[in-house]
């Protein structure tokens, strides 16, 4: 079976109506909004889920579970290419946030038998997934070429934001690790995205979406070096990232002690760099250096700062903060070189790469397991941590063969 990414949206021609440039405009502005929502939704359990799997499973289960999850998930997101023609984004969007809010509110009831909880954490991870992809539908359909740039950084600006209040919120709110509370947050905090869906986009003017089988995508991805290369950086990026959402909070939480609230704080703090380090790195990169100077380095950075947190058992908040502030000073420079460049390269009716794109996230949670599991089979917990940071310096290496943008 092949799966089929809809990802270029061509325009209807002269039978769709052309939205006024300030209608557009509004339009962008609601779906930031909406996009606000869903981030601020998908953040709150985050860093709690895999806390709340380990109640129901083991350490190499819950990585199991995070890893069958990531598959499902990409082959939900061919079931859904095959929709849009069908039903529309708006349809299909309604149904899947529908869904998403009635399997946290699942996770928010304490008393439900094991394995319904276990379903509807997977049919969470799954719907976030796609719902994200959805989003995009609408952005797109309200972007103009010549605003990408300004159009892709408002976007990420509004994601960290929700990413830096996310976790201070639910740390507070986690009570004798009642996690039920946080899904239940969640729960609410996707009502508003449900409200401007159907305020706002009944009447959605689908495109003609087009259509890509994965392994032709996959085949042209091969033959441009520096595409393939520069999405392996992103497969190892959201690896780490993969490895850390889902072990660090136990680690923090099980094995040093911290309670939720102050985990919450580190988090937060630890995302800073995110919305502080963005813009001026990606214009470093335009004006002065390139990208590849800057990912090598930030690779590199984020290595030697991942590594050590194998060596520290201090309870304090600030030394925690601190290291992981700089794992995401490394991070952030590996992000936006790695966008920026990726985007320097392909143009946004390159369907084939574009659809590639689409599967590193959810990719990254079936081999990150894979990598996390082999660790803890081998080694202390703390390892996991050195072997984020072996991960990443593998990251620096097949960095070298792109070529540079200046």
């Amino acid at each position: 079976m092949q799966l089929h990414v809809p990802f270029h949206l061509k325009h209807k021609g002269s039978k769709e109506t052309e939205d006024k440039s300030d209608s557009k405009e509004e339009l962008r502005v609601v779906v930031y909004i909406m996009y606000f929502f869903f981030t601020l939704h998908y953040v709150f359990p985050l860093y709690i889920n895999s806390n709340f799997l380990d109640t129901l499973l083991s350490d190499t289960s819950t990585s199991i579970a995070f890893a069958i999850a990531a598959a499902l998930a990409i082959m939900t997101m061919s079931a859904v290419a095959r929709m849009l023609p069908k039903f529309g984004n708006y349809q299909t969007t309604l149904a899947l946030v529908i869904a998403e809010i009635i399997a946290v509110s699942i996770l928010a009831v304490q008393s439900a038998p094991v394995w319904i909880l276990i379903t509807a954490f997977m049919a969470h991870w799954i719907l976030t997934a796609v719902i994200r992809f959805n989003l995009d539908v609408f952005l797109e359909k309200f972007s103009d070429n010549s605003k990408t740039g300004e159009i892709r950084g408002t976007l990420i600006t509004l994601t960290y934001i929700a990413f830096l209040i996310g976790p201070l919120i639910a740390g507070f709110a986690v009570g004798n690790d009642a996690f039920w509370q946080i899904y239940l947050i969640s729960a609410v905090v996707a009502l508003p995205l449900l409200t401007i869906l159907l305020k706002k986009f009944k009447d959605f003017p689908d495109a003609n979406y087009a259509k890509t089988t994965l392994m032709k995508s996959l085949r042209k991805v091969w033959k441009d070096i520096n595409v393939r290369f520069i999405l392996g950086a992103m497969l190892i990026l959201y690896m780490f990232y993969a490895m850390m959402v889902v072990y660090t909070p136990i680690y923090l939480h099980q094995f040093i002690g911290l309670p939720f609230s102050s985990i919450g704080i580190i988090f937060s703090i630890m995302l800073i760099p995110f919305v502080l380090l963005g813009r001026p790195l990606g214009e470093i990169a335009d004006r002065y250096l390139g990208e590849k100077e800057l990912l090598i380095a930030g690779f590199i950075i984020a290595a030697g700062f991942t590594a050590s947190l194998a060596f520290v058992t201090s309870t304090e908040i600030w030394v925690w903060a601190a290291l992981l502030f700089g794992t995401r000073i490394g991070a952030t420079m590996i992000e936006v070189m790695a966008d920026g460049y990726f985007f320097k390269q392909v143009k946004s009716f390159d369907t084939d790469e574009l659809s590639v794109l689409r599967m590193i996230r959810p990719l990254a949670y079936i081999t990150a397991p894979v990598l996390a599991t082999a660790v803890l089979l081998l080694a202390p917990f703390e390892f996991i941590f050195v072997g984020a940071a072996g991960l990443l310096l593998l990251g620096a290496v097949i960095t070298i063969p792109i070529e540079d943008t200046l």
